[in-house]
């Protein structure tokens, strides 16, 4: 998918994508234990990812990589804990405009630190 695609209001509900930060079009995606999360924008690219038990990702679309900008906007590399998911919350929704809930993982599976 690219940028430009048109989608009607009708679409964007069948299709199950998200409307994020200038209009732009998101794939939330969860797995059916509730232990990842990702996200994947319109020109393909994942943009966010939360697992449980392997860490989390935020990252620039492809498209704007090619275009100069860092890969990672946040990302860390240990178990995430609590702390994490709801710092991930927040940078997900500062840089894409996307309202992740704490519905959309099993919040057992995390630590509390």
């Amino acid at each position: 998918m690219s940028d430009n695609l048109v989608l009607t209001a009708e679409e964007i509900e069948l299709y199950g994508f998200t409307v994020g930060k200038g209009g732009k079009l998101y794939e939330v995606c969860r797995d059916s234990f509730g232990r990842r999360l990702w996200i994947n924008a319109s020109d393909g690219s994942a943009v966010a990812r939360f697992n449980v038990s392997t860490g989390v990702d935020v990252h620039n679309t492809v498209t704007d990589q090619m275009l100069g900008s860092p890969e990672c906007l946040w990302c860390t590399h240990d178990v995430p804990d609590y702390a994490t998911w709801r710092d991930f919350v927040l940078v997900v929704k500062e840089q894409f405009g996307i309202e992740i809930l704490d519905t959309d993982i099993v919040l057992s599976e995390l630590r509390y630190a």
